[in-house]
């Protein structure tokens, strides 16, 4: 986490520095909603039962946004970010028992998105410097860590890392907004996002931390994700 704040903040003086008109460079904070979406391909004992649901869980993303333009409405957009992410469990653990099982799964991971940014004409009061804009990509996610909490004491009861995930990942992205450019102030820039998850997280044979084969299975697992995008750019 620290590397990653020390590399934003080498990245955002080095843009400041350059002032170029055909570049935006500035800071993004986003609320997320994530889920996963799953599929068992086997039937092994290691498996939860049917009566497990999963469902959406909060997160946050945050970051630095450059955005390029080779023309006034067309323009390329990228940056740096970190996000935490993941979905939950819950249900009862084996049916008829009134036992009720939870688990919290979180991953975080680096993400550098590149998508080609489309914006509309000034729009309103030329003082307001108006604009709808919208982004479609794609982003190279790095997953660095992943946290899941079981609960109750049955299975695993506790709070551990897992190595559960690839390193590696593959996300579409998809977004609509509008930005306002303020003489002197700079552009403030909000809308949402959607972000596919396009390869599996998650690895066939999962260890706990002694290296140990906990579940054994073949569960597939691709995160989604939709998130309120604020920036600040200049």
């Amino acid at each position: 986490m620290k590397k990653f704040l020390s590399v934003c903040f080498v990245m955002f003086m080095a843009f400041h520095a350059i002032g170029q008109s055909k570049v935006q460079f500035g800071l993004r904070l986003s609320p997320v909603i994530s889920w996963a979406n799953t599929k068992d391909s086997t039937n092994t004992p290691y498996e939860l039962p049917e009566s497990i649901k999963s469902s959406a869980s909060m997160g946050i993303s945050y970051g630095l946004a450059l955005n390029y333009f080779f023309a006034d409405n067309f323009g390329i957009y990228t940056g740096l970010n970190w996000i935490t992410k993941g979905y939950n469990l819950n249900g009862p653990l084996y049916s008829p028992l009134s036992e009720t099982y939870k688990q919290k799964r979180r991953m975080s991971t680096l993400e550098i998105p590149i998508a080609l940014r489309l914006r509309s004409k000034p729009i309103g009061p030329e003082s307001l410097g108006m604009r709808i804009r919208g982004l479609a990509g794609v982003s190279a996610d790095i997953n660095v860590s992943g946290k899941v909490t079981d609960n109750p004491t049955t299975p695993l009861g506790k709070k551990y890392s897992t190595k559960w995930y690839q390193p590696f990942g593959v996300s579409t992205l998809f977004g609509l907004g509008v930005e306002w450019n303020i003489e002197k102030v700079g552009t403030f820039d909000l809308g949402v996002s959607y972000h596919k998850g396009l390869i599996n997280q998650r690895l066939d044979k999962a260890l706990d931390g002694n290296n140990n084969i906990i579940n054994p299975s073949k569960l597939r697992q691709r995160y989604d994700y939709m998130s309120l995008d604020v920036s600040y750019l200049f």
